[in-house]
């Protein structure tokens, strides 16, 4: 399988380097994602020594810099494998997921967002590869609930906070490419071991399907369907699409979560219509966090009108100028006494 990079495709140079597929580090219907390390150097043509040593390749046309970078980051990276044999999966959508990370990789991203290599397609199986960031840590619900099991809700605030702040920072440079992200849950925010929030998995990422005309003012709107129901907007349900501030909606539902391990909203059922009426019409529980800055966050997240929920921009000003924000001490995986730090997750979402 041979890897091309984010900005030069070209699928038909001979392997030059392989990735061993060492180890699943998530699975979800027909897709994994992979630990990928450096193997030796060797041309794979038969179909059998592609499934028996599960090889993957980057080409020759790579450029020094990408080499560099991947070496740098301890030579590992998470390889997201995809059956194309699965009905579910269509190379037309799984391309949508590659164009979208390719933008984004192309624009400078900022570290919150986890970085984009390459991807290939291996003809002999029909699966895509793609080639992502390895993150060292863990999904930010298993990080909250190492806080709360020891009662360390000093330290599960600020770690909210700072989480708030760098997905938001996440989620406006990719709305600013025109790209919603459409699936923000804690399960696809992770953790690095040095405490930097990571979003990803981009698999539900869509651009903009045009513009409706509200009081007289133009909103970007999504058609997509796809994500997690517990966390869509209220918005889906009126108007059929959702919007640019439905991240907005996710984020605050996600800190909720976070902080207190359940929904602000409570569900008639976990049936998909009482989900959607229950999030359409059942009353908002609010935050109470003991963090003022917090609490308000999460309430103007959680506005059921979308046009006039709080903004990223808002957000990222707020927690910048937060005191306890900019002298609080950095939160490490280390630092939470309850978790086996030899353990890794990465992009497992899928």
């Amino acid at each position: 399988v041979t890897f091309s990079n984010s900005i030069q495709q070209d699928f038909h140079h001979k392997p030059s380097e392989t990735y061993l597929l060492k180890e699943v580090l998530g699975s979800g219907g027909s897709s994994k994602v992979w630990l990928g390390e450096p193997g030796t150097i060797r041309f794979l043509e038969e179909k059998d020594e592609i499934d028996n040593y599960k090889k993957i390749h980057r080409t020759k046309s790579q450029n020094l810099e990408l080499k560099r970078k991947i070496i740098q980051e301890s030579q590992k990276i998470a390889i997201k494998e995809i059956d194309l044999n699965d009905s579910s999966f269509t190379l037309d959508t799984c391309m949508i997921e590659i164009d979208n990370l390719k933008l984004i990789s192309e624009n400078n991203p900022p570290r919150y967002i986890c970085k984009f290599y390459g991807h290939k397609i291996c003809h002999q199986t029909n699966k895509l590869y793609i080639n992502m960031e390895y993150i060292s840590g863990i999904d930010s619900l298993k990080y909250a609930k190492s806080f709360h099991n020891k009662g360390h809700f000093d330290q599960l605030r600020n770690a909210c906070l700072s989480i708030v702040h760098a997905i938001s920072i996440g989620l406006n440079y990719i709305h600013k490419l025109g790209l919603a992200h459409l699936d923000i849950k804690p399960q696809n925010i992770l953790i690095s071991s040095k405490g930097v929030p990571k979003l990803i998995d981009f698999g539900m990422s869509r651009k903009s399907d045009g513009k409706i005309i509200l009081k007289d003012k133009e909103y970007d709107f999504f058609r997509s369907r796809g994500g997690t129901l517990e966390y869509f907007p209220p918005d889906f349900f009126e108007f059929g699409c959702r919007f640019y501030s439905s991240d907005v909606w996710s984020l605050g539902v996600t800190i909720f979560v976070l902080m207190t391990l359940d929904y602000p909203i409570d569900y008639l059922s976990s049936s998909k219509d009482d989900i959607a009426k229950s999030i359409k019409a059942s009353p908002l529980r609010k935050l109470n966090s003991e963090n003022k800055l917090l609490d308000s966050i999460v309430d103007g997240c959680l506005i059921r009108k979308f046009n006039e929920r709080i903004t990223l921009d808002e957000i990222i000003k707020s927690v910048s100028n937060e005191e306890i924000f900019q002298n609080k001490k950095k939160i490490t995986l280390r630092d939470i006494p309850d978790l086996d730090n030899s353990y890794n997750f990465s992009s497992s979402s899928t």
